[in-house]
């Protein structure tokens, strides 16, 4: 069985839409989300969260996205890739996800927020916030 899990530029580089994305999907890379478990990821998802609108679905390809503070908008949808798809965040107290907007549903997506001190969530629902 033949799987991709990754397309390059043939220099190294992941070309903009990394393995299989879905139909009706707006896909992070596209926005320039790197999924290197390095880089802070949030400014490109949160543009990719922007541009996917009310009832949007976006798509995590394989990888471990760092972000913070990201605010879906209602109706979203996030959905990760069968191979591994992370969504973390290590750099304190901040949420990954500030949910203020209903129906947001997560698939195939791992959330981790590895908090030192304990106190922290990997997603804060707010008044009137459904999941």
């Amino acid at each position: 069985m033949l799987r991709l899990t990754e397309v390059t530029d043939g220099s190294g580089g992941r070309l903009p839409s990394y393995g299989v994305k879905r139909d009706n999907q707006t896909n992070v890379m596209d926005y320039g989300a790197t999924g290197d478990g390095v880089t802070d990821d949030s400014v490109a998802i949160q543009a990719a969260i922007t541009a996917a609108g009310v009832n949007g679905r976006l798509y995590f390809p394989q990888g471990t996205y760092i972000a913070q503070n990201l605010a879906p908008l209602t109706g979203q949808s996030f959905e990760g890739n069968w191979l591994g798809s992370t969504v973390t965040y290590t750099g304190g107290n901040n949420p990954i996800f500030n949910i203020s907007g209903g129906n947001i549903t997560f698939r195939q997506l791992q959330i981790t927020h590895p908090s030192p001190s304990g106190t922290s969530a990997g997603c804060i629902l707010n008044s009137g916030a459904t999941y």
